[in-house]
C-alpha cells in the first residue's frame, strides 16, 4: 500500500497557514521586471555556468532529470562547511538524523540546518543578517516575500541571475510569471520555486450526511447555509455531538479551511474590475464572507471552537463524524480517513469534492486563486566570497528538485538511499510521475525521534507529480484531478509588488477587525467606517500601487 507518513499530515496544517499569510502578504513581482526575458546572455561570474537565455511560460509537461555531468562545475574534492534554513512543520530537534549524515558524506560537507515556523522566520532572519550569523542558505516561504525584498535592496542576498547557471534542475521551473514574481527592478532576488501542492485544495462534503438530510450537492452558498441548517435540524448523527458545518484549524489566527469560502464570494484578493482596481475589502465579498461566518456562528452551526482549534486537533472532529464540510486535498482526506478509521473505506466514500459553488459575488462559483511560487532559493551574499561553498551548495540543494537524484532522499523523512529496506520509489521516465511507498512499519512512522526528519523535504518536496498505486491513493488522487479541472480566480498578486510596510499594518487591522464582525463583537452598520479605515491603515497606498502596477485605473 502505498502511504506516506504522518508528516504529510503536519504539512497540511503549515501549508494551511501559509496559504493564509500569503493572501495577506502578497506573492509580488515587480514591475520594473525585464518582461520576463532571461539573463540576456550576460556571462555569469567567476566562470560560472549561465543561466538560461529565456524562460517559459509553464512547467514541463514531462519533469525529467537534469544530466549528472551539469554539475561538473564542482568536484567535491574539498570539503565545505554550510548553514541552512527553511520553514518547516515540525522544527523539532533531530538527535538522529541520517539525512543530514547522508548528504555529509555524499557531498564532502559538514551541513548545518536549522528548521522553524515562517513566523519565526520573520521575526529572527532580519536579525541574524545583523549580527552576522545568517545562514548561508535559505527556502523563504512564498509569504515572506516582503522580508527576501527587504533583505535583497539591502545588499544582503547574492544576485539569483547569477546563480541559476548552478541550478539547471530549479531553473527548469522558473516560469516568465515566477521570474516577474521574484525579481526586484529587473533582478532576480532569489530563484522561485514550486508550491508543495498544486491546486488541489477543494471543499468536501460528507455525501452521506446530504442523503440523511434529504439533500442533493450545494452549488450556491445559499444551499451551503441550508445544508448547516439541515446538520443540525436534521441531525445525521444522533447520540454524538455535531455534526457541525466546518471549523477553521486555524489556531485563532487565520481563516484556515474557511479561506476556501471566501472564495465563493467574491474574488478573494487584488483584481481588476471594469478597468479599475479592486479588492474583497472594498467590494463587498469579504463583508459577505463575515456574514456568511456570522450566521453560521450565531445560529450554533459552527464547533464552540471552531476558530481556536488548530489543524491537528481539529481531526478528532473531521474523522469522527462532527463536521460536515472540510478543506483539504483530496489525496489526502483520502489517506488520513482511512488510516483514522482503521482501513474502513466506506468512511472514505462518504466524503465527496464540492465543484463550483456560486454567490451574487461569484456567479461562476470560481475558486481561490490559482497556485503562485511555493518560495525562493536565496543565497547569504557572504557565500559569494567562497566560491566553492556556493557551488557545492547550488549542487546539493538542485539535486534535491524533481526528479533529481536526491529528491526522494530528502522527502517524507527519507527515501530509499535513506531506508533501502523499507522504502521504494518507482519514476515513470514517460510520464515524469512517481510512485513514493513509504511501508506502516517503516522505522520512521515508528520512532517519534525520527519526526522532524520531515522537515528536509521542504527543499523540494511537491505533490505536483505523485500518484499512487493502492486502492485508497487512486481513489484520493482522482479527487485531486477532478479538483484540478475547476475554474479558479485569475491571480493578479503574482504580478504586483507592494511595500511591505503597509502590507504588514493591513495585515494587522484585518486579522484583528475581522474575527470581530464574525464573532458579532463589531456590527456590520460599522463595515463602511471599518473600509475607511482599512483604506486610511495603508489599504488605499497598496490599493493605488496595485492599479499602477496593472496599468489600471485607480478607486
Amino acid at each position: 500500500m502505498t502511504r506516506i507518513p504522518i508528516p504529510r499530515r503536519r504539512m497540511l496544517q503549515l501549508a494551511a497557514l501559509a496559504s493564509a499569510a500569503v493572501s495577506g502578504s502578497l506573492v509580488a513581482c515587480s514591475s520594473d521586471s525585464d518582461g520576463g526575458n532571461g539573463t540576456g546572455g550576460s556571462q555569469a561570474p567567476n566562470g560560472r555556468p549561465n543561466g538560461p537565455a529565456s524562460f517559459p511560460d509553464a512547467f514541463p509537461e514531462v519533469p525529467t532529470a537534469v544530466p549528472e555531468n551539469s554539475y561538473a562545475y564542482d568536484d567535491l574534492a574539498s570539503p565545505v562547511t554550510m548553514s541552512l534554513m527553511l520553514a518547516g512543520a515540525f522544527n523539532g530537534p533531530r538527535p538522529k538524523d541520517p539525512i543530514k549524515n547522508f548528504l555529509e558524506e555524499k557531498f564532502n560537507a559538514k551541513i548545518s540546518f536549522t528548521s522553524l515556523t515562517a513566523d519565526d522566520m520573520r521575526n529572527k532572519l532580519a536579525l541574524s543578517f545583523t549580527s552576522g550569523d545568517a545562514p548561508d542558505f535559505i527556502v523563504i516561504p512564498a509569504g515572506l516575500r516582503d522580508v527576501t525584498t527587504a533583505l535583497y535592496e539591502q545588499g544582503q542576498l547574492l544576485k539569483a541571475d547569477d546563480i541559476l547557471g548552478l541550478m539547471p534542475q530549479a531553473s527548469m521551473y522558473v516560469t516568465n510569471a515566477f521570474k516577474k514574481w521574484a525579481s526586484a527592478d529587473g533582478e532576480m532576488m532569489g530563484i522561485p520555486t514550486y508550491s508543495t501542492f498544486p491546486d488541489i485544495w477543494n471543499l468536501f462534503i460528507r455525501k452521506d450526511f446530504l442523503g440523511k438530510v434529504g439533500m442533493s450537492m450545494p452549488t450556491t452558498t445559499d444551499q451551503l447555509m441550508e445544508y448547516a441548517r439541515a446538520l443540525k435540524n436534521n441531525d445525521p448523527t444522533p447520540g454524538k455531538a455535531g455534526p457541525w458545518f466546518m471549523a477553521t484549524g486555524g489556531a485563532g489566527t487565520a481563516w484556515g479551511m474557511m479561506s476556501e469560502l471566501m472564495a465563493c464570494f467574491g474574488h478573494p484578493s487584488y483584481n481588476v474590475v471594469d478597468a479599475h482596481i479592486n479588492h474583497p475589502t472594498i467590494d463587498g465579498t469579504t463583508k459577505a464572507f463575515l456574514q456568511f461566518v456570522n450566521q453560521l456562528r450565531a445560529d450554533g452551526l459552527l464547533p464552540p471552537d471552531w476558530y481556536t482549534t488548530a489543524w491537528e486537533p481539529l481531526k478528532s472532529k473531521t474523522f469522527n463524524d462532527q463536521l460536515g464540510v472540510v478543506q483539504y486535498p483530496g489525496w489526502n482526506l483520502a489517506t488520513e480517513t482511512y488510516t483514522a478509521r482503521d482501513n474502513d473505506f466506506s468512511a472514505v466514500e462518504a466524503w465527496e469534492p464540492m465543484g463550483q459553488v456560486s454567490s451574487p459575488g461569484n456567479p461562476e462559483g470560481k475558486l481561490p486563486t490559482a497556485s503562485g511560487p511555493g518560495g525562493l532559493f536565496v543565497f547569504n551574499a557572504k557565500v559569494g566570497e567562497d566560491e566553492t561553498k556556493l557551488r557545492r551548495i547550488a549542487h546539493m540543494i538542485d539535486t534535491f528538485v524533481y526528479p533529481n537524484v536526491n529528491y526522494w532522499d530528502v522527502a517524507q523523512g527519507g527515501g530509499p538511499s535513506i531506508w533501502p529496506d523499507d522504502v521504494t520509489v518507482k519514476f515513470d521516465e514517460t510520464t515524469g510521475l512517481n510512485v513514493f511507498t513509504i511501508p506502516a512499519d517503516a522505522p520512521y512512522n515508528k520512532d517519534q525521534s525520527l519526526a522532524s526528519l520531515a522537515d528536509w523535504q521542504f527543499f523540494g518536496y511537491t505533490l505536483r507529480w505523485q500518484t499512487y498505486e493502492d486502492k485508497v491513493g487512486k481513489f484520493g488522487y482522482e479527487w485531486n484531478a477532478r479538483t484540478e479541472k475547476l475554474v479558479r480566480w485569475e491571480n493578479f498578486d503574482i504580478l504586483l509588488t507592494l511595500d511591505p510596510k503597509p502590507v504588514q499594518d493591513v495585515l494587522t487591522l484585518t486579522q484583528r477587525s475581522e474575527i470581530q464582525f464574525a464573532l458579532g463583537q463589531r456590527s456590520f452598520d460599522e463595515w463602511d467606517a471599518y473600509v475607511e479605515q482599512w483604506k486610511k491603515g495603508g489599504g488605499q497606498k497598496l490599493l493605488d500601487s496595485a492599479a499602477d502596477q496593472l496599468g489600471v485605473a485607480k478607486v
